[in-house]
């Protein structure tokens, strides 16, 4: 099973134009990246099936783990590498039942540390605080405290990712806090260089 490490972890809308989507990936796709999300942004009557194997066979011989946010549909279909949670999910034995093999597991946090601190079924791989700073593509999280960023560290042992609104010019911001990796959307797909845009934010992170 392939394992997620520190570094640039990207996150993808599905909802973008099919073509520009690969033809920005296939810039980057020989770049070491913590990971891949596919974001849960599929909207009704539209058809992701070809985007979706598209993505999986680009990175198949490659060492970046696959997430899809949400859907364990999707994750039993495709068989990604691991599912992303907006929140911890309730019925877990069900959801490893379904998916039915070892598979990778993070989190979104904002806040509010006590569930993940009060969870003992699950280990999850790492979790990623939303949102850092505003942005226009994290606007349904809350502005995270960075007290709280500290403290989970302190609380419990597992990989932190921060996102939301994070750029090149920002990230010197973040220097005091100890984390893993970013979590980055349009600051890499939407670039006019993504391959330049990415070695950006890993100089960054140096």
């Amino acid at each position: 099973m392939k394992t997620i490490n520190k570094g640039i972890y990207l996150v993808i809308d599905p909802d973008k134009d099919k073509s520009e989507l690969i033809n920005q990936l296939l810039k980057i796709k020989d770049q070491k990246l913590s990971a891949i999300q596919i974001w849960d942004n599929f909207k009704p009557g539209r058809t992701y099936t070809d985007l979706l194997s598209s993505i999986k066979q680009l990175f198949k011989d490659s060492d970046t783990p696959i997430f899809i946010n949400n859907r364990i549909d999707l994750m039993v279909e495709f068989g990604f590498d691991g599912v992303h949670f907006d929140e911890i999910p309730i019925h877990k034995k069900e959801i490893e039942a379904q998916i039915n093999r070892p598979f990778l597991k993070g989190l979104t946090l904002t806040n509010d540390l006590d569930a993940l601190l009060e969870e003992s079924d699950w280990q999850f791989d790492y979790v990623s605080f939303c949102s850092i700073f505003q942005s226009p593509t994290s606007n349904s999280c809350e502005l995270v405290d960075f007290e709280t960023i500290v403290r989970c560290k302190e609380l419990k042992e597992v990989s932190i990712f921060l996102s939301g609104g994070i750029t090149p010019d920002n990230m010197e911001e973040l220097k005091e806090l100890n984390y893993d990796g970013i979590a980055v959307v349009s600051g890499i797909m939407n670039a006019e260089n993504p391959l330049k845009s990415l070695k950006l934010y890993k100089e960054k992170l140096k």
